[in-house]
């Protein structure tokens, strides 16, 4: 790896600890992913498209994706996840090329391509969300954050979760685990301590106040 994003997934992977959230994510995040491609390839190409480049952008046949905004949009995912790790890249490379084509092939091919966007987005937050309550019976990671960047790291998780659980890097991904382990423990002391706290601070304040007089 060319940099070191192990304290980011630790702290990502305490909020996903329960399985059932896990697979929920794997299979939800993506799509919405998938579906924000579409609603940005919706706004129309940003440039014409070289001739020369033409060819390499027809993944499927008959179907030539143009230069879009959703197009860049997964370029920058491509980018980030050469810096996470370049073989995750080269791995997960595929599904980016589907992510292009099969959204320009539903544009081309159904007018109510809008709409099946949006009810894919509307359906994996709701799912997401769900899960999470369900599962870790904790509110998400990016309620805590209040930052988009969380959600966007999200997908780079739980893509990357699902290469290592299948057997990617065995030795790094029980490194992971173990560190979430700990960190999980951490956060359940510190819960503790504050809970103890509470009734002592609460006792005190009883001793302290003053006595009425009758």
């Amino acid at each position: 790896m060319f940099f070191d994003f192990k304290k980011h997934l630790v702290e990502h992977g305490v909020s996903h600890v329960e399985e059932g959230n896990v697979i929920v994510h794997i299979i939800c995040t993506p799509f919405i992913i998938w579906a924000m491609c579409g609603l940005l390839t919706l706004l129309g190409p940003i440039v014409e498209t070289p001739e020369w480049l033409a060819p390499f952008l027809e993944f499927f046949p008959g179907f030539r994706f143009d230069l879009t905004w959703g197009s860049v949009f997964i370029l920058a995912f491509i980018l980030f996840s050469i810096i996470f790790d370049p073989i995750y890249a080269a791995l997960i490379f595929p599904l980016y090329m589907f992510c292009l084509g099969s959204t320009h092939m539903l544009i081309t091919l159904h007018s109510g391509a809008f709409s099946i966007f949006i009810q894919t987005i509307i359906l994996g937050f709701s799912l997401n969300l769900l899960s999470h309550y369900l599962f870790e019976k904790r509110m998400p990671r990016i309620f805590e954050t209040k930052s988009i960047a969380t959600f966007f790291f999200g997908y780079f998780y739980v893509t990357y979760a699902f290469l290592l659980y299948i057997g990617y890097c065995p030795v790094y991904y029980e490194e992971l685990k173990e560190e979430i382990r700990e960190r999980v423990a951490e956060i359940e002391k510190e819960k503790e301590s504050k809970n103890d706290a509470v009734p002592e601070e609460k006792s005190q304040k009883k001793k302290s106040s003053p006595k009425k007089k009758i």
